[in-house]
Formats: structure tokens, C-alpha cells, sequence
């Protein structure tokens, strides 16, 4: 059972591996823009879904209600079938749009998704993500993670972005 991250290196990656390797979740719910993911042995793994805002002082982060509903239909099957979790890990992907001659702001779609590979399923399994479209920069989604004293937030933790934005020459 392969129970790190592919990048090892990045010691957030490792941390929300450690969270979730060897893992069974009991139960779950979800409250507002948090899923509290209850474990076979009492322990609790949060997930909160929020954005961050920048100023220009500093980084202020919030709790973004509202956001998709939880946990994904595959993983609350894998959750009522018992499956043990071996592996998790964030993915970062973001799409940029050049303003055109009839709309002049540029618009960014950022997602951050949390999987999981579940004990028994050889494939991937999304647990929950969160999206975003901003302009200029402004907001960003991202997920706290924590397991008793442990946090971490999914954006440090993740694993490569697919997003290059085109350089200003």
C-alpha cells in the first residue's frame, strides 16, 4: 500500500497524506462551507472550503459559504462501502481568458479538488473541490484541512499546477 505522496519534497503534500492514510471514515456532514469527516477511530478531519482575499498588506482569509454540495456521490460510496482510504492528495488547475473587444477584464477559473484512492478502487476518487472565477487576482479557493492539532491548508499541499499564464513581453 503506497500511503505518500508522489511529491515528496513538499512536506504540506506529505502532511495531508499522513492525515489520510489508513483511514476509515464512520460518518460525515456538512455545515455551511465545512465537511467534517468523522473516523472508525474517533478522530475528526475538516475540510473547509474558503477563499482568500488579498490586500495590499497581506493575505486575509475568510470562510466562503455556500460552496458545492460536499462530498462527491463516488466518495459517499466508498464511504458506505467502508473502503479504507490509502492515498490523498490536491490538484490545482487553473483556465485564463484574455480580455476581448467586448469584454475588457481578463477572467481566471481556478479549482482546487481534494481525491483520495480508497482500499479496493483502482481509480482515483474526487472527494470534493471548489471553484472560483475572479478577475484581477483578487480571490483564490482553497480548502483547510485539519486533523486534531494539524493543519494545512490544500493549496501549499498540492501537487502541480497546469496553469501558465503568458509572460508580458
Amino acid at each position: 500500500m503506497n500511503t505518500m505522496n508522489r511529491d515528496t519534497n513538499n512536506e504540506a503534500a506529505k502532511t495531508l497524506a499522513s492525515m489520510f492514510a489508513g483511514t476509515t471514515i464512520a460518518k460525515t456532514s456538512a455545515s455551511g462551507g465545512t465537511i467534517t469527516l468523522t473516523l472508525t477511530d474517533g478522530d475528526t478531519i475538516t475540510i473547509r472550503h474558503e477563499t482568500r482575499t488579498y490586500d495590499i498588506f497581506g493575505e486575509t482569509r475568510t470562510k466562503k459559504t455556500g460552496t458545492v454540495g460536499g462530498l462527491t456521490l463516488r466518495a459517499r460510496d466508498a464511504i458506505e462501502n467502508g473502503q479504507t482510504i490509502t492515498a490523498a492528495w490536491v490538484e490545482k488547475t487553473e483556465t485564463y481568458r484574455e480580455p476581448s473587444d467586448y469584454d475588457d477584464e481578463e477572467e481566471t477559473i481556478e479549482t482546487i479538488s481534494l481525491y483520495a484512492m480508497f482500499d479496493g478502487d483502482l481509480r482515483p476518487t474526487l472527494l470534493t473541490n471548489n471553484t472560483t472565477r475572479y478577475s484581477w487576482k483578487a480571490e483564490h479557493p482553497d480548502f483547510t484541512i485539519k486533523r486534531g492539532s494539524v493543519s494545512v491548508t490544500a493549496d501549499s499541499a498540492r501537487i502541480s499546477s497546469s496553469f501558465h499564464r503568458p509572460c508580458d513581453e
